[in-house]
């Protein structure tokens, strides 16, 4: 088997990609890594490991169609013959024949599963989605590669156009879980790069949650309060995204509107009238503020001095 593996620029610079989070696209190359000579592997486990990911950042890549999984707990990097090309005196044919069987190979080089069922973690319009090209792929194809080759026929092209617009409306599911995954990809790339390199775990979970509770715009500022306060420590920053739960913030809008009441409450504060003094703190701030000289001080000891030979 070949110790080599190659990434496409096509892959790993595609905004879809660079907005997914950061453990998920640790997880992706490790794939890459870990696969055999057609891209196959099931030594998950490992490469989670590696990655510091979770069994969410799996099923991300394949809902996302970066790889494909099998009932036999095997995976396949879809894209792989875009990306690997390996020589024939070094290449190992694959020991998931079965798996492999049921591939086909579009123009681009794509894995795709024609007559794929759902399994228990994807949803028919999911596998339906799979056996069509991905916006990536149809922005990487040239003209040349739209057209029907051998294997493919003019019909299907366009009826596979014709059934990409009739399952629109299903996959608002799908759009929408792609766009809370790209929030969560912006306040992990702000945390990795403007907070902490290296997370912890339970800090990513974290994140992950209150990102979901209170909005990517909304952690984004507590992170940037923290830094600005230069106090980038987790229980410093977790405060502030507490204090905004409580409060209600779930938008810029709402975070405006709490910090003007916070100035007009201040504001208040500073212009109410001073608490009139008692005598006795009159009396004290006005020694400090005169202090007798040494003849005052005598003079008033001999006043002393009299009212006690008087009595």
């Amino acid at each position: 088997m070949a110790e080599r593996r190659m990434l496409s620029r096509k892959i790993t610079n595609h905004d879809n990609f660079t907005s997914l989070p950061a453990t998920t696209q640790a997880l992706y190359l490790h794939l890459v890594m870990d696969a055999d000579d057609d891209g196959f592997c099931d030594g998950t486990n490992i490469a989670m490991g590696n990655a510091h990911a979770k069994k969410k950042d799996l099923d991300t890549l394949v809902r996302l169609h970066y790889i494909i999984r099998f009932e036999s707990g095997v995976y396949a990097v879809k894209h792989w013959q875009m990306q690997n090309a390996i020589r024939k005196d070094r290449y190992t044919p694959t020991e998931y024949q079965e798996e492999l069987s049921q591939l086909t190979v579009k123009p681009n080089g794509a894995y795709a599963m024609p007559n794929r069922q759902p399994d228990d973690n994807q949803t028919a319009t999911e596998a339906e989605a799979e056996r069509k090209p991905s916006v990536c792929q149809l922005g990487n194809q040239t003209a040349t590669n739209r057209q029907p080759d051998d294997n493919q026929t003019a019909p299907q092209v366009r009826l596979g156009k014709v059934r990409l617009g009739e399952d629109s409306l299903n996959t608002t599911t799908s759009t929408r879980a792609r766009e809370d995954d790209k929030e969560l990809g912006r306040v992990m790339d702000f945390y990795l790069d403007r907070v902490n390199p290296t997370p912890s775990a339970t800090c990513l979970e974290l994140l992950q949650a209150y990102t979901g509770s209170l909005g990517a715009d909304v952690v984004i500022r507590s992170l940037e309060t923290a830094v600005d306060e230069r106090k980038t420590g987790w229980s410093y920053i977790q405060a502030i995204l507490q204090r905004c739960e409580s409060m209600g913030i779930r938008s810029l809008a709402d975070w405006q509107r709490a910090e003007d009441e916070r100035k007009k409450s201040r504001e208040s504060k500073a212009q109410a009238p001073a608490r009139r003094m008692s005598k006795s703190e009159e009396f004290a701030a006005a020694g400090r503020s005169h202090p007798r000289t040494a003849d005052e001080m005598e003079k008033l000891l001999d006043a002393v001095d009299k009212i006690g030979g008087q009595g």
